[in-house]
């Protein structure tokens, strides 16, 4: 089967986007437009005429190639059509994945890359918290979901006792309302809140995003939202949340210290839900390994559908162990 790394330059854009599109594992944030405007100088690994694709970002210093993964996005992976990923046997999807990783390792000698939850199949054992795989490490994380098609009323029965609390006494007294937002405002805002973060390339990976947000792609599938307080509009959250054809994403989310004390995010995130509630989507919350953050999501009743985090690291001596 051929299998290659090709630069974003040489990609065929339509074939590309098709593939994500039709991919079980397909995301929104795997599309060529999002790549070229968030990630450039990206590469893709390309299985035949994209019967598989999956996106690489690629970097080099001192003549070693490194694969990382793009600022606001948990999990990318391997998306292809299912006779290409869901091979009919373990024999033939341990032959297929060996020469998937034969490839990655050839071209790239260090780094981590986040498989979807669908790219399971390929792993033996992928619930175990950690094995080794291919000269790497292979862990699962938690990546929430809720599924939308079942409707509202059955989303809201999955909440927490203490959520539907908190929700009962803020729309009893009509506390709080949700307005549209321009989405560069809830951009800053959340650039403001993780402005101390070392993983976030400030400001490289905001003003990129700031840019894709003014392109056809960015103002088709990211829409900026805010809660208000009902009697003062004191804006206590904005928030960016993200659509395609088969997901609702939540992209970012900004709450101010009174924003948290008034429960601004469990309010937006039923509004999301009674707004999409009943159509064939998936709520994607993206994903956090944060015990506290876990537990809230957990209280909306969603469920784990984890992804694979593989670490790996084949520098030259001494290298490799100055760096694990």
């Amino acid at each position: 089967m051929d299998i290659r790394i090709i630069s974003s330059g040489d990609i065929d854009k339509d074939k590309w986007n098709h593939r994500v599109r039709t991919s079980k594992g397909g995301s929104l944030f795997a599309f060529y437009e999002y790549l070229q405007q968030m990630t450039p100088g990206w590469s893709g690994l390309v299985v035949g005429d994209y019967r598989a694709v999956m996106p690489l970002i690629i970097r080099s210093k001192f003549g070693i190639r490194y694969v990382c993964a793009p600022a606001f996005v948990r999990q990318l992976g391997l998306m292809g059509d299912p006779l290409a990923l869901e091979l009919p046997d373990q024999k033939r999807r341990d032959a297929f994945s060996k020469e998937i990783f034969k490839t990655l390792h050839r071209f790239i000698r260090y780094g981590d890359i986040c498989f979807n939850h669908h790219n399971g199949v390929f792993f033996p054992d992928a619930t175990k918290q950690k094995q080794s795989l291919y000269g790497g490490a292979l862990k699962a994380a938690p990546n929430y979901e809720i599924d939308l098609e079942q409707g509202y009323d059955k989303i809201m029965a999955g909440y927490h006792r203490t959520v539907k609390s908190r929700l009962s006494r803020i729309k009893k007294q009509a506390l709080l309302r949700v307005s549209p937002l321009e989405a560069r405002q809830a951009v800053t805002a959340y650039a403001e809140l993780l402005k101390d973060k070392e993983d976030i390339q400030l400001p490289t990976d905001f003003k990129r995003c700031l840019q894709l947000l003014e392109t056809a792609f960015g103002k088709a599938h990211f829409k900026g939202y805010q809660v208000q307080r009902s009697d003062s509009k004191e804006v206590l959250l904005r928030g960016i949340y993200a659509k395609d054809d088969s997901r609702i994403y939540k992209f970012m989310t900004a709450a101010t210290p009174e924003g948290r004390k008034q429960q601004a995010t469990v309010f937006a995130l039923d509004y999301l839900m009674e707004t999409y509630g009943g159509q064939p989507l998936i709520f994607d919350f993206m994903g956090s390994a944060l015990s506290g953050v876990q537990t809230f999501i957990e209280s909306f009743g969603a469920v784990n559908r984890p992804y694979y985090l593989y670490h790996f690291n084949h520098l030259p001596w001494p290298l490799q162990r100055l760096k694990k």
